[in-house]
């Protein structure tokens, strides 16, 4: 297998570039796609900064995970502990590769003791996530941070048994309570089933600061209720049986375009004749049994999904042009919504 052939011109562009980032002395962003060297770059930061003379408890490296706090530690303490060992040569190149430039013989000499005074160093380098640094601030400064002092962070599996604690305290809350608990949970009970519930709570759970944000503004919860009504424009009294009501009344939608699609479906395949069939035993109901038949007549223009049904249309007509085209002419009846049909069951206007 021959080997790769590499530019020496961009690859040591690409080195320079890699120094540069790792300069102690420089306010440095790298950014850069996978397996491009970030990783070293960083390295090599820490490196001369123990080689400038910085102590090694003075130095802080934050990743966002533990695996990556643990990759950063073993690629130092392996550079420094070769550096321990290696010959003078071998050594000289390892630190003229680093700094760009051939160090002083001096340099040898203190390179070869960091892997020790790394090792001593009181609590080490602070190699850590952030989370982890976040923790040790929070330690040190307990009053502060209003935390109890030796606080001790939970473990998933505690945090879990205590949520299944939480649920069945508001479920048994909810059955002997006469307030707005017991009809909440009554609502939510008649939407999803009992084995979702626990995910619900889980779901709260998590979004449990943006709840407390939400109600603890300027009145609270009916605060909330009445600008969330306000923007859906609708009366905080509405329930869904007053929508599904408006919806189903006659001046909510175009009924003469409806009335013209079922005239023309039947011409159409065999779908489009039931098609036709459910929209017009649904406008031959009362306001009422259309409300019960809603999702059927629903399934007429929309997928399982909730979206536009590709073909809830009809095939052409003798006035509808090329073979095979489709018009969507019906679609879900809005208020703001209607379609114009001429006589033979095709969009007026269309070719």
């Amino acid at each position: 297998m021959s080997a790769p052939n590499i530019n020496p011109a961009l690859l040591e562009r690409v080195s320079e570039r890699q120094r540069r980032g790792a300069d102690a002395h420089a306010s440095a962003w790298v950014s850069a796609s996978a397996g491009a060297g970030k990783t070293r770059v960083l390295r090599d930061r820490v490196l001369r900064l123990l080689m400038a003379g910085v102590a090694p408890g003075r130095i802080l490296c934050l990743t966002f995970t533990k695996a990556a706090a643990a990759e950063m530690s073993r690629r130092i303490n392996d550079e420094l502990g070769e550096w321990t060992v290696a010959e003078d040569a071998a050594l000289m190149s390892r630190l003229t590769a680093l700094f760009g430039a051939p160090p002083d013989p001096a340099a040898l000499v203190r390179a070869r003791r960091l892997f020790a005074r790394v090792l001593d160093a009181p609590g080490g380098m602070k190699i850590m996530t952030i989370h982890a640094f976040c923790q040790s601030v929070l330690r040190r400064f307990p009053l502060e941070s209003g935390v109890a002092p030796h606080f001790r962070v939970m473990e998933d599996r505690d945090a879990a048994e205590l949520l299944e604690a939480a649920q069945a305290d508001v479920l048994m809350a909810a059955e002997r309570a006469d307030s707005g608990l017991a009809e909440a949970m009554t609502e939510v009970a008649g939407r999803i089933h009992e084995t979702r519930f626990p995910d619900l709570l889980a779901e709260i759970a998590r979004a449990r600061t943006r709840f407390a944000a939400l109600f603890n503004r300027p009145g609270g919860f009916d605060a909330v209720m009445d600008g969330l009504a306000a923007f859906l424009g609708v009366a905080r009294s509405t329930r869904e049986a007053d929508l599904m009501a408006a919806a189903c009344d006659d001046a909510a939608f175009a009924s003469a375009a409806l009335k013209a699609a079922v005239a023309a479906l039947p011409g159409g395949s065999t779908k489009d004749a039931e098609r036709a069939a459910v929209i017009a035993a649904w406008l031959a109901s009362d306001t009422a049994d259309r409300a019960e038949m809603f999702d059927d007549y629903c399934s007429v223009f929309l997928t399982n999904k909730g979206r536009a049904s590709q073909d809830a249309g009809h095939q052409e007509g003798p006035g509808c042009g090329t073979r095979n085209r489709r018009h969507a002419c019906c679609r879900r009846p809005t208020a703001n919504r209607s379609s114009r049909l001429d006589a033979q069951g095709c969009p007026a206007g269309s070719e």
